[in-house]
């Protein structure tokens, strides 16, 4: 049994151990791979009447690098009837999430995570490591108030060696097929990092001078992008006059990414802002999230898109930017983000430099656990 904590202790995660199976079927592999079909199941105990969870994310980080996934489902016991969103990370991770972080249906406590990977000929071991992130709602007592939403991560990730079977390269599979094929499908729900930003008091600025702080706001986060590596042919960008959301393509190495996105935004308004008078300089709020997203006419649709604007929104937010004049920009992360990206100080995050606050929206009967970080 693993804790789940956040930083108080939520519930626990029992993980089964992984179930391996030879693919019976020749189905087309990459040449040099064969193919397995693997399950991780696992159990989650600690919810209540009040407290629920509402969703699950699974990721397994396997030793051997050469092992790629060549299709990803995932269900639950009893079965819900709802959609799971898998996607394969750059780090060599795989990941499932069931249920909605933001939503607030209950999940079934029991989860089966499936693979087909493609892997080397010749090994005889499937092995890593698995960790499960979790959000739960209560109730918080409030008249008309919305539900308490926290979540947790594991507090260690557990270890999982199991041998392949026998014969499981024996199958010829004369079809070949990039590795690469396997990834998440043009379409398919798939959990993606997503950010949202906007111009402080963007109201001052009107004709040219508004259009001309709409140049420089999409141009500074054009660069960002690149210097973190997000290659832009990949990211979908909705803009709004004094906004942007992106949501970049599924599989980033967020651990790179992230770092290096608030980095380069920092040096770029810096740069930016050097040669701009007080009333054209340029002070952004930013809030970065991640989560299942799915396709839609109208762009990427989900709970996420709706907490990142509500967190971008929030007072919080507001108020520690307009508290803090020589900031470039403030920006506000979900506790998942925070836990996994800035708390093991990737790149240059310094978790000393983020404040934990209960993000607000009353208008929109929003509150949510977060943490800002005012960009210098």
């Amino acid at each position: 049994m693993v804790d789940l904590v956040s930083p108080r202790l939520l519930g626990n995660v029992e993980h089964r151990t992984p179930e391996v199976a030879a693919v019976p079927d020749p189905r087309p592999a990459a040449p040099g791979y064969g193919l397995v079909r693997v399950c991780f199941g696992f159990r989650l105990d600690g919810a209540t009447r009040r407290s629920r969870f509402v969703a699950a994310y699974l990721r397994a980080a396997l030793d051997d690098p050469g092992i790629t996934a060549a299709e990803l489902w995932a269900e639950t016991i009893p079965a819900t009837g709802g959609t799971a969103a898998v996607s394969t990370l750059s780090t060599g991770a795989i990941s499932w999430l069931v249920g909605q972080p933001e939503g607030d249906r209950p999940i079934p406590a029991e989860c089966l995570a499936h693979a087909v990977l493609q892997v080397p000929l010749g090994a005889e071991v499937l092995s890593g490591v698995l960790r499960v992130d979790v959000s739960t709602t209560a109730p918080t007592g409030v008249p008309l108030g919305g539900p308490r939403r926290e979540h947790a991560s594991s507090a260690a990730g557990h270890r999982f060696a199991v041998p392949l079977p026998p014969g499981w390269d024996d199958v010829a599979r004369p079809v070949a097929v990039a590795p690469e094929q396997g990834r998440r499908r043009p379409g398919r729900p798939a959990v993606r990092l997503c950010y949202a930003a906007d111009i402080e008091r963007f109201r001052r600025f009107s004709g040219t001078a508004a259009e001309r702080a709409q140049t420089r706001f999409f141009a500074v986060l054009a660069e960002a992008r690149r210097r973190a590596g997000v290659d832009d042919r990949s990211v979908e960008l909705q803009g709004s006059g004094d906004g942007q959301f992106a949501v970049l393509a599924p599989g980033v190495d967020e651990s790179v990414v992230v770092p290096a996105f608030v980095e380069g935004l920092r040096s770029a308004l810096r740069e930016l802002n050097a040669d701009l008078n007080d009333h054209a300089r340029l002070r952004l709020r930013v809030a970065l999230h991640r989560g299942h997203l799915v396709p839609s006419d109208g762009g990427a649709s989900g709970d996420v898109p709706i907490a990142i604007h509500r967190l971008l929104d929030s007072h919080e937010l507001r108020a520690a930017l307009a508290g803090a004049q020589d900031a470039q920009f403030a920006l506000i992360v979900p506790d998942v983000l925070y836990r996994e990206i800035v708390r093991p100080r990737y790149g240059s995050l310094d978790p000393a430099e983020f404040s934990p606050v209960q993000a607000t929206v009353p208008a929109k009967e929003f509150s949510d656990h977060a943490w800002i970080h005012l960009a210098r």
